[in-house]
């Protein structure tokens, strides 16, 4: 489930960027560029998350690549 992390704090980012930039007054260039730049922000921030929590060990935080390894080493160790 955590997987979805960075999509979700994009989404999350997006929508607080573009209501900031319409909040200070800014005009429609302005409050689609506070939308993109806290939607990037906020996934990029996901996805740092979700490598820290994998490199402290935390369960639940592996990566898709993390998860392919271990799946592949399982199966790999197999005799024919």
């Amino acid at each position: 489930m955590l997987q979805f992390l960075p999509y979700a704090l994009a989404a999350y980012g997006g929508y607080k960027g573009y209501r900031e930039a319409k909040d200070a007054g800014a005009s429609g260039l302005g409050r689609l560029a506070g939308g993109a730049i806290g939607a990037t922000l906020g996934y990029y921030g996901g996805q740092a998350g979700l490598k820290g929590g994998a490199k402290l060990g935390i369960p639940g935080f592996q990566t898709g690549l993390e998860r392919c390894k271990i799946r592949n080493t399982r199966f790999s160790n197999r005799t024919r």
